[in-house]
């Protein structure tokens, strides 16, 4: 209704117009030459409308046949990149799923459209890796770095390429130009952490930890492998003060201590240790002077006196009392071990070789053989993968976690937990 208006309007405007151009009175005439010119106002206004829109259209004409090249060439770069697209999204999943053959075949087909294009760079670089070509691999992926908008990609894809083929020196390299290249960036941080952790860079290593757990860690390895007592103690303290609660700083410490001829300050740091988190390095170290058993199980006396309820504490002292003879009083600590309700293969075995010391035990001696066997084993376990590790270091073998190892007494049972856990 309302376009039938409308129409009706224009309609009505164009005839008043009309009519009005006819209505006008005068005479025109022109002469050119031998060419004369004679007609009304109305015939020659007329005429004036359909000579303007003959050079109009004129006028666009030639602007088409003008600009028909590069119209046809847009075409025909559209099309080409259109086709480039459907290439790399075919090579992309060829890559998702495992098939380097096709991934290859599609990023050649996008190279051949758009030779330098990030994308096809990408995919390239991606497509050769999978296929083990590594030279091609890192060609794509340094052309990539070159583009000012994808540099980052190509840094990313040189540094995990660098890392397949085991160049750490390159990686590290490569991780501090993709930094570079995007600032503030968590997973170039991670990788610089893990290629710093791998080379033992400790220094680089801990400038790049984002927790204390990971710094207490680090800091511990860093003392251990120290070429000085001061660069020792300078980094054990760092270490306990950013991981107070870990065993290893703490033993890292007291080394760095009796290093410098500290041996007070060492033993005050592992009574502190063991008073708040008692761990079996923590007994190793500070008995690590002693040479005879009787005088170990004084010492292990003296360092579980500020924590005798423990468990760690009562195994300690019936392990040393058992070593220097001392029956009665191994059996009686590992009686206060059983009262605590922890299962540990470490008690077991202990009263394994208690009652094997002890006449008339036999039965108890292969009942606590049967029970060693079914317990758990404590371990240090990344808290991240569940990984068990026999001894402690600064990072998870499996995942490569900075500090996270936890020390667990149940290692075994809170491993199989944590993996059926996370099972999707």
């Amino acid at each position: 209704m309302f376009r039938a208006f409308k129409f009706i309007i224009i309609a009505a405007l164009l005839l008043a117009l009309a009519w009005w151009i006819g209505s006008l009175p005068g005479h025109f005439e022109a002469q050119a030459g031998g060419l004369v010119i004679d007609a009304g106002v109305p015939v020659a206004v007329f005429g004036l409308i359909v000579l303007v829109f003959v050079l109009v259209a004129l006028v666009l004409a030639l602007r088409g046949l003008w600009r028909l090249p590069g119209r046809l060439g847009a075409r025909r770069q559209l099309k080409r990149k259109t086709q480039a697209d459907q290439a790399i999204l075919r090579s992309m999943a060829g890559l998702a799923a495992g098939d380097g053959k096709t991934a290859e075949a599609e990023a050649r087909k996008a190279r051949k459209y758009t030779a330098d294009a990030p994308l096809s760079l990408l995919v390239s670089g991606n497509a050769a890796r999978m296929q083990g070509k590594h030279d091609e691999a890192h060609g794509f992926f340094t052309a990539l770095s070159r583009h000012r908008d994808a540099a980052f990609l190509g840094w990313h894809g040189l540094l995990h390429h660098a890392a397949q083929t085991d160049d750490h020196a390159a990686a590290a390299d490569h991780a501090v130009a993709a930094a570079d290249a995007y600032p503030g960036s968590v997973w170039v941080a991670d990788r610089r952490l893990d290629l710093a952790v791998r080379r033992q860079d400790w220094p680089a290593a801990i400038a790049l930890a984002r927790t204390p757990a990971a710094t207490g860690a680090l800091c511990a390895a860093a003392s251990g492998s120290a070429p000085d007592p001061q660069s020792a103690l300078r980094w054990a303290k760092q270490a306990v003060k950013a991981a107070p609660m870990l065993a290893p700083a703490r033993v890292a410490l007291a080394r760095a201590l009796r290093r410098g001829g500290r041996e007070r300050a060492a033993r005050k740091t592992l009574l502190a240790g063991w008073q708040t988190a008692p761990q079996p390095m923590l007994a190793d170290e500070w008995l690590s002077p002693q040479l005879d058993k009787l005088a170990r199980a004084k010492a292990a006396q003296e360092l579980t006196a500020g924590n005798p309820e423990h468990f760690e504490s009562a195994l300690l002292m019936a392990r040393t009392s058992l070593d220097a003879k001392l029956l009665g009083e191994a059996r009686r600590h590992a009686e206060r071990c059983r009262q605590t309700g922890t299962r540990d293969r470490r008690f077991y075995m202990l009263l394994a070789d208690l009652t094997d010391a002890e006449p008339g035990h036999d039965s108890e001696h292969r009942a606590a053989l049967r029970d060693a066997v079914n317990a758990p084993e404590p371990a240090w376990v990344c808290d991240q993968c569940a990984t068990s590790h026999a001894a402690w270091q600064p990072s998870c073998r499996q995942c490569g976690k900075p500090g996270g190892l936890i020390w667990k007494a149940d290692a075994v049972e809170a491993a199989q937990n944590q993996i059926v856990t996370t099972a999707p």
